[in-house]
C-alpha cells in the first residue's frame, strides 16, 4: 500500500516534494510522474527539471534526462547539480568536449567540491588538455591537501607528459601526508628509475582493487589482447583427457579464463585483489579461485600437478622472476607449459619503467629458463595494448617442462 503523501499534491513545490519523497524511496517511475506534474503546472521550476531528469536517467532513459536536465539550466544557469548531472550524462555518452565547460562552471560555482574538480582533471585529461588538467587537480588539492588521489593525478599528467622529473615533486609532496603508502613509495622508484625487484608491498592489490569496477572497459579502450593471443597458442598444446590443470596467475576480472573455457580446463585463479576475484567468479569459468601471492600459491601447489601455469600481463607488476620461475618449473608436469606476457625490454635483465611497470629482456627469461630446466617452445614479440594511441611492445613466452 502507498504512503500518504506528505505534502500538497495540487501545487507544483508539492508534486516537486511528492516526487522527492518517491525518489528517496527508488521510486523513480513514480517520482518522474510527480516531477513532470510539477513542471506541467509550472515550467519554471529548474529544480523539478533536474530532478525529473535524475530519475529518467535512472530509469535508463538518457536521453530524455538529459534534456530535462537541459531546461533546467535554461531557467537556472547556476544550478550546480543540473551542470553536474549533464556533465555525467555528457561523459557517459562519450561526450567529453560538451562535459567540460559544464564542470567548468560547477566548479566555479562551488569550488569546495572535490569531486566536480576530479571529474573536470579527469576529462581534460581525455581531452588532451595537460595544462588545463594540472589546473583542474590542484583546485581538487586546495580543498583537501590530505587526500591521496589529487597527488597522483598531479603525477600521472607530468608523466604523461614524459616529465618524470616533475612526477616526483608531487610524489614527495603525497608522501609528506600519507609516508607509508604503496603506490607512492613505488611510483617514487619507478620515476627514479631504481631497479627495485618488486613493488612496494601492497601496491598491487591497492592498485587492481581501485581499477576492479572499470577495468575491462577501460582494457578495451587499450586495444588489450593478451588473453586471446595467449589462449590460441596454448589450447592446442592443452591436453584434454582427463582435463588439464591450470593455474591462472593474476587472473584480474577472468579475461584469460574465458578464453580458456572451451578447453574445458580445470582452472584456478589467483589474484591480490579481492575485488578482481569477485568479478572473475560471476564468470563461472573457475574452479577455485584463491587471494594471494602468485608465487607463494604457486609454490604450494603438489611438485607435477599443473598442466599449465599463465600470466598474462602479471609480470609487468614484478621484477625480480626468479623465484616464480622456480615455482613453476617445480609444480608442472612433464610436457607441462609455462605461458606468460611481459614488456619488452632490449638489453640487460629488467628494468622499472617511469609509469610504474616492468620490463624485461628474452635474454634474462631465457637465462631463467636454462637455470629452472625449462625449455624454450617460443618466444614472440606482440603488441601488448596501447599507451596515448601507440603499442607498447612485449614478449609472448612459452616454456615447457
Amino acid at each position: 500500500m502507498q504512503q500518504a503523501p506528505t505534502a500538497d499534491p495540487d501545487t507544483a513545490d508539492g508534486w516537486y516534494r511528492l516526487g522527492n519523497e518517491r525518489q528517496d524511496q527508488g521510486r523513480d517511475e513514480l517520482a518522474a510522474g510527480c516531477y513532470e506534474r510539477a513542471v506541467a503546472m509550472a515550467p519554471g521550476h529548474a529544480k523539478a527539471w533536474n530532478n525529473l531528469g535524475a530519475s529518467r536517467y535512472r530509469l535508463g532513459l538518457a536521453g530524455p534526462a538529459a534534456e530535462a536536465y537541459r531546461r533546467a539550466l535554461a531557467i537556472d544557469p547556476d544550478l550546480v547539480q543540473a551542470l553536474l548531472n549533464l556533465a555525467h550524462a555528457c561523459r557517459e555518452s562519450g561526450d567529453a568536449g560538451a562535459a567540460e565547460p559544464l564542470l567548468a562552471r560547477a566548479s566555479a560555482l562551488d569550488p569546495a567540491n572535490t569531486a566536480t574538480w576530479e571529474a573536470l582533471g579527469r576529462v581534460r585529461v581525455q581531452l588532451g588538455k595537460s595544462d588545463a588538467a594540472m589546473e583542474a587537480f590542484r583546485g581538487w588539492l586546495e580543498c583537501d591537501r590530505s587526500r591521496l588521489d589529487p597527488y597522483l593525478n598531479l603525477a600521472g599528467v607530468e608523466l604523461a607528459r614524459a616529465n618524470p622529473r616533475a612526477a616526483e615533486k608531487w610524489f614527495l609532496a603525497g608522501l609528506k601526508h600519507h609516508p607509508g603508502d604503496a603506490t607512492l613509495r613505488h611510483m617514487l622508484a619507478a620515476v627514479r628509475g631504481e631497479a627495485t625487484p618488486k613493488p612496494a608491498d601492497g601496491y598491487v592489490e591497492q592498485l587492481f582493487d581501485g581499477m576492479a569496477p572499470n577495468f575491462d572497459s577501460q582494457l578495451e579502450r587499450l586495444g588489450y589482447q593478451v588473453p586471446g593471443l595467449l589462449a590460441r597458442t596454448l589450447l592446442p598444446l592443452l591436453k584434454r583427457e582427463p582435463r588439464a590443470r591450470v593455474l591462472d596467475l593474476g587472473c584480474g576480472t577472468g579475461l584469460l579464463g574465458t578464453e580458456l573455457a572451451p578447453a574445458g580446463a580445470e582452472i584456478t585463479g589467483v589474484d591480490l585483489s579481492a575485488g578482481m576475484l569477485r568479478r572473475a567468479e560471476a564468470r563461472g569459468v573457475y574452479a577455485k579461485l584463491v587471494k594471494g601471492d602468485l608465487a607463494e600459491q604457486t609454490r604450494l601447489a603438489a611438485a607435477g600437478s599443473l598442466d599449465a601455469i599463465l600470466a598474462a600481463d602479471v609480470f609487468v607488476y614484478l621484477g625480480d622472476l626468479a623465484e616464480v620461475f622456480e615455482a613453476a618449473s617445480r609444480a608442472l608436469a612433464p610436457g607441462g607449459v609455462f605461458a606468460f606476457s611481459v614488456e619488452a625490454l632490449e638489453g640487460g635483465e629488467f628494468v622499472l619503467r617511469p609509469k610504474g611497470r616492468y620490463a624485461h629482456s628474452a635474454a634474462y627469461l631465457r637465462k631463467l629458463a636454462a637455470r629452472c630446466s625449462l625449455a624454450e617452445l617460443r618466444i614472440e614479440r606482440i603488441p601488448t595494448r596501447l599507451e596515448h594511441g601507440a603499442p607498447v611492445e612485449g614478449w609472448l613466452a612459452f616454456f615447457t617442462r
